[in-house]
């Protein structure tokens, strides 16, 4: 596969499939990051038209179906556009509370936990998630998003309870900027009355500004987009998201990041892990992805999955009789972020396998899903450890 950086050349927009109409004071607003197929469809609208006329080529649709794609990943770029910074999704199972420094909080990390006596749960063969600490200070507000690649990494090795920047711990990903638009009379080139409407767009800007500190342009650096794909794609300017706004997009000589030797190391040695869902997955039963227990011999010890997301979109391909194209069925995502608590095989070649597979690959249960760039994974270590729980009478 070959790896692509998007910049944006405007502030980007995904629409969140709420209902946006000519109604006076109508808004449309943006998702916090795109979703893979979002991205996807893209990619195979431009590998799909046609060169000479500029238009998609509806006899290629079931050949850039097959088309699989990685990512997207979100980095911060240099002051010459390349990738300067990786970022990933924020884990689940790292809480983070307020400290008496503003630009610090304290960092403590949820793990599975020995039931308390005589309490029961339907779990079943699951294990409760939690702190095993009490901690009587309020959790941080506005987390960081995206986490530096440094500090995910760490993350997966060796999880800690611990006190961190908050600048050097992450970001809160594209900034959201709105824009109010009014419809124009032809006649009298006046407002025409209750034309009004917002829409609200992706600023792939990030400020490395402090609290208390005085504003700078020069703190302001550029965000992008990368992911994988095979498909033969053009470097140059196209378009992405809603209102065919304009990115950059540019064939770069890099990879995704690899795995950690410590985390390989301890994963073959001990034959538990962490699984992190760097995109949403797509699950048939809801939030257990039954995939990669049937074909990897995994069992799921714990987990912790944030609030499912809804995607939709338009089925272009769909064709019955004078029907051309119909909506896609709704489904719910399992969030970016979400951690599920791992027992891989007792074979360590199957663990080998494992980890060879599911490391920056794509674990939904469904082939196509898999394409589409749903459920983009990475590892880390686990002890299979139960935590006590501390109480308070």
């Amino acid at each position: 596969m070959t790896l692509w950086l998007l910049s944006p050349r405007d502030p980007l927009i995904f629409r969140d499939g709420k209902p946006f109409t000519a109604a006076p004071g109508s808004r449309a607003k943006t998702l916090a990051f795109p979703y893979p197929s979002t991205l996807v469809g893209a990619v195979r609208t431009q590998a799909g038209t046609d060169a000479v006329t500029g238009h998609f080529d509806k006899n290629r649709v079931q050949e850039v179906l097959q088309i699989g794609m990685r990512g997207p990943l979100l980095v911060g770029l240099s002051e010459q556009g390349q990738i300067a910074d990786w970022f990933f999704p924020a884990p689940a199972d790292a809480l983070l509370f307020k400290a008496s420094d503003k630009c610090q909080a304290m960092r403590y990390p949820l793990a599975p936990i020995q039931m308390p006596a005589a309490a029961q749960t339907d779990l079943k063969d699951w294990n409760l998630v939690g702190l095993s600490k009490i901690v009587k200070e309020k959790p941080y507000n506005k987390p960081p998003r995206f986490w530096y690649q440094e500090q995910f990494e760490d993350w997966l090795v060796a999880p800690k309870e611990d006190v961190i920047e908050l600048d050097k711990l992450g970001i809160h990903g594209p900034s959201q900027e709105s824009r109010t638009h009014v419809s124009i009379a032809a006649n009298t080139q006046t407002a025409l009355s209750g034309a009004l409407f917002q829409t609200s767009g992706l600023e792939f800007m990030h400020m490395k500004h402090k609290e208390g500190e005085p504003f700078s342009l020069g703190k302001i650096s550029k965000l992008g987009i990368v992911f994988e794909t095979e498909a033969g794609l053009k470097s140059g300017l196209s378009f992405l998201g809603g209102e065919r706004r304009v990115a950059h997009w540019e064939k770069i000589n890099s990879s995704m990041p690899a795995c950690p030797s410590q985390v390989k190391q301890k994963i073959l040695t001990q034959g538990y892990c962490r699984l992190f869902l760097l995109t949403p997955a797509f699950f048939a039963t809801g939030f257990e992805p039954e995939w990669i227990k049937a074909h990897y011999d995994v069992k799921i010890k714990a987990a912790i999955v944030n609030r499912y997301q809804t995607i939709s979109g338009w089925d272009y391909a769909y064709q019955n009789g004078s029907q051309h194209g119909r909506p896609k069925p709704t489904r719910r995502l399992v969030p970016a972020g979400s951690v599920y608590f791992l027992k891989l095989a007792d074979d360590v070649e199957k663990r080998k396998s494992f980890l060879n597979d599911i490391w920056m690959n794509n674990i939904s249960d469904d082939e196509q899903s898999r394409r589409d760039g749903l459920g983009l994974a990475a590892l880390g270590t686990w002890d299979d450890q139960l935590h006590d729980m501390e109480m308070q009478s």
